[in-house]
């Protein structure tokens, strides 16, 4: 489906669809009740994302800290696991921020942004790959898939007695464990 499949959702009789005044209007009470971070999803974004492009930049311009929109984040048809990302993704990214802020306070600047010549800080991503600080965001952030399955093993065959590490691999999510 492409967006000259859904022109209903472009105009509505002439006139911006949709209503900005009428979304500016919802932005400020919740910004006014303290929301500093947004999660924007709407049905057809998907194939339209340009109503939630305009959404996340009127509320940017609002002073939303965090605006995460589902179809930049997730951009698929299927509604319901783009609002679950997109929330995620706004719950968790201000978190993650303010943690890295303060990891970061005690290392030169020029580390955090990356145009440090030689070590870098990366960050184990969802899909076990590594991210950079500047494309690592909440929704990256949530272990699951292989890099949940490293972390979920190393957690829970751990013996405090013991303490014999282990050796684990994932393929295709099917896990082994070796003891060392």
């Amino acid at each position: 489906m492409s967006s000259s499949s859904v022109p209903h959702l472009k105009t509505n009789h002439g006139a911006s669809f949709p209503d900005l005044s009428e979304v500016e209007r919802d932005l400020r009470e919740l910004y006014a009740d303290g929301y500093r971070s947004l999660a924007i999803v709407l049905v057809h974004s998907y194939t339209y994302p340009d109503h939630e492009k305009a959404i996340g930049s009127l509320a940017r311009s609002l002073g939303f800290a965090h605006v995460s929109e589902s179809a930049s984040l997730l951009p698929m048809i299927k509604m319901v696991p783009r609002g679950v990302s997109s929330t995620a993704d706004a719950y968790l990214t201000p978190i993650l921020g303010d943690y890295l802020d303060g990891f970061f306070q005690g290392f030169d600047e020029k580390l955090k942004d990356g145009s440090l010549h030689g070590p870098r800080i990366e960050f184990m991503g969802s899909d076990g790959g590594l991210v950079d600080t500047n494309n690592f965001s909440g929704l990256k952030s949530i272990l699951s898939g292989p890099a949940g399955g490293v972390v979920g093993y190393a957690l829970t065959s751990w013996d405090k007695k013991l303490k014999q590490p282990i050796i684990g691999c994932v393929l295709s999510y099917i896990f082994f464990i070796v003891p060392c």
